[in-house]
């Protein structure tokens, strides 16, 4: 199972609009992705049994990398 935040809804959480969104780069796709995924595992909506994963998709290459292997709250 994939998960993805949608754009609208993270503008929403962090205060800014989709369009800001979309024009502000992300100077360390790895940090985030690592950021992300605990933000995600820590989430009281997530269950414990869930695992989460995290990678970095380069546009340039087509290569995925992945950055945090699955884990879950467990």
């Amino acid at each position: 199972m994939v998960a993805l935040v949608l754009p609208a809804v993270e503008a929403l959480r962090i205060g800014v609009d989709e369009r800001t969104l979309a024009d502000t780069p992300v100077l360390d796709p790895a940090r985030t992705v690592r950021t992300d995924v605990e933000r995600v595992l820590w989430a009281d909506e997530i269950p414990p049994n869930v695992r989460v994963s995290g990678h970095v998709y380069d546009v340039k290459t087509g290569l995925v990398t992945t950055i945090v292997d699955a884990k879950s709250k467990k």
